[in-house]
């Protein structure tokens, strides 16, 4: 059974829970103390489908850094992307408005290289006395954007399968599109 590879650029803002949802996903830990993700983690995730010409997705985040000190850095990384995960905190209103500067800027990296599929995660679904962000705001950005949208609480292992599961099966479409057209060609 063959493996599709998907490279996986995760942004946001600092202290959105970028890293502790990939962490949670890939290892069931959760950190309770903030270490600052520095420049790039790189994390790779195996995802089963369910074909039978394919066993899984492997996902191959690379968790960027939201800190300012680290953009310049960072930035040659938002290219050569398959896909995009991007994560707010839904108490923090600033990291939500900014998720379309994190999208521009991995956009203009990726010029070129055709449609860019993704999904937006609104993380931190636990603290619902302290939402800022409504949950129809995150699902209106996700489809102006073109992406799919889903609500996680990395701290109580709420949902987070679901985005790295919907990043499996979008990359796996797109590719049987692609061998599709060039079937009909």
């Amino acid at each position: 059974m063959a493996t599709l590879r998907s490279r996986v650029i995760v942004a946001g803002e600092p202290t959105t829970g970028k890293t502790q949802l990939i962490k949670q996903v890939c290892e069931g830990k959760f950190n309770h103390n903030y270490m600052m993700t520095q420049g790039v983690e790189y994390t790779v995730k195996e995802v089963p489908i369910e074909e039978r010409s394919y066993s899984s997705v492997e996902l191959h985040l690379l968790d960027i850094a939201g800190q300012n000190i680290f953009k310049e850095i960072t930035f040659d990384l938002l290219g050569k992307a398959n896909q995009v995960m991007l994560v707010y905190d839904v108490t923090n209103l600033d990291s939500f408005q900014l998720l379309r500067v994190w999208f521009d800027s991995i956009k203009q990296q990726n010029a070129g290289r055709g449609h860019l599929s993704g999904i937006v995660v609104a993380n931190k679904i636990d603290l619902e006395a302290r939402q800022a962000v409504a949950s129809t705001d995150g699902q209106a950005f996700a489809n102006s954007i073109g992406f799919e949208f889903c609500e996680v609480s990395a701290l109580q292992s709420k949902n987070i399968d679901v985005p790295f599961k919907t990043l499996a099966d979008l990359h796996y479409a797109k590719y049987n599109d692609k061998i599709s057209t060039l079937m009909d060609a």
